[in-house]
């Protein structure tokens, strides 16, 4: 409703300054009218055609969420490689796939857990398509040891990466110390091999370009999805996905 009120306001000032320029301009055989005959004028016609206001403030929302659009697709569009083919990103599917889903995930996002179902659901369904995990910690340092985990185990296992960040989804509530050496074990990964490279360039690096990447497309909370040219955020039914999968598809 604020908003509302603003565009009024912004039209209104926008309506009142044309129309005292389009006052100051001569004309032939024309009785100048001053700014405040001007200004009634206006009002008393917008009183009786509110209408207009109405209709104008939706034109210019629009516009507005059209020039909010174009800038976000020339983004992607820029950041395309490090978005959707970068080496160090951990893929599920078809990793030769055209239809992508990039998905921003925080261990510790409660949406991100209730998305997992979601998203796993749609691997099975839809196995042909490419899904792309970039990891983005951004809640707790929880959110950061549990991410430089699982990219360890992406390094060392890749084959059980899915398994450990589908056991770190499932907890309830946040990840624990106990957490990410109890779930290597379940899997029986070697953990002190993990804890090594947790700590490696590679995975700081991965990290950083994640983290990077997010503020670069403007986006700043979990979970997020990058699907063709547009950003989804918070969380989606596997519905909205398969629907937004098409609608990229038929642009491509």
């Amino acid at each position: 409703m604020f908003r509302f009120y603003s565009l009024v306001i912004s039209l209104l000032l926008l309506i009142s300054s044309s129309a005292s320029a389009a006052n100051s301009l001569p004309a032939a055989n024309a009785t100048p009218l001053d700014k405040q005959a001007v200004e009634k004028i206006i009002h008393d016609y917008l009183l009786q055609n509110p209408e207009i206001l109405v209709e104008a403030a939706q034109a210019l929302q629009k516009k507005q969420l059209q020039q909010q659009k174009l800038q976000q697709q020339d983004l992607i569009k820029r950041h395309a490689a490090k978005l959707f083919f970068n080496p160090g990103d951990p893929v599920a599917g078809n990793p030769k796939s055209k239809q992508v889903i990039v998905e921003f995930f925080d261990y510790n996002c409660g949406y991100c857990k209730r998305m997992n179902r979601d998203t796993q659901s749609l691997l099975k369904s839809k196995p042909n398509i490419r899904y792309v995990y970039k990891e983005y910690p951004i809640l707790s340092q929880s959110s950061m040891q549990a991410a430089r985990a699982a990219l360890a185990v992406h390094q060392l296992y890749p084959g059980k990466y899915m398994e450990f960040r589908n056991l770190l989804l499932s907890q309830i509530g946040n990840v624990s110390e106990k957490t990410l050496p109890k779930s290597a074990k379940e899997l029986g990964l070697d953990w002190g091999k993990i804890q090594e490279a947790m700590d490696s360039d590679a995975v700081k690096k991965q990290l950083s370009e994640n983290i990077r990447l997010a503020g670069q497309l403007g986006i700043r909370g979990t979970p997020t999805f990058v699907i063709g040219n547009t950003i989804y955020r918070g969380i989606q039914s596997e519905k909205i996905l398969i629907k937004a999968l098409k609608e990229a598809s038929s642009k491509s």
